[in-house]
């Protein structure tokens, strides 16, 4: 009974704000970082490390394909 009031009471709103929030934090420490860390940092690498991490987490074969390699992708995918 107590897992149905839990399950009623989710709504998407409340998953839309877990997102945001966890995005905020996410945003919050990747500045900290850039800001203090004892070593400069390449912004680009951390982002990419924490793509991968995420991307990781879900399975084996999700992976995210950056942009400046979308055209390398194709011709290894279709040959053209």
């Amino acid at each position: 009974m107590v897992m149905l009031v839990i399950l009623v009471a989710y709504k998407p709103v409340d998953r839309l704000f877990e997102i945001q929030k966890n995005l905020d934090i996410f945003a919050t420490l990747y500045k900290e970082i850039n800001t203090y860390y004892v070593d400069e940092v390449n912004p680009n690498t951390i982002i990419k490390v924490g793509i991968d991490a995420m991307l990781n987490s879900l399975d084996p074969y999700t992976n995210y394909i950056p942009e400046d390699e979308i055209e390398d992708y194709r011709t290894m995918t279709t040959g053209q």
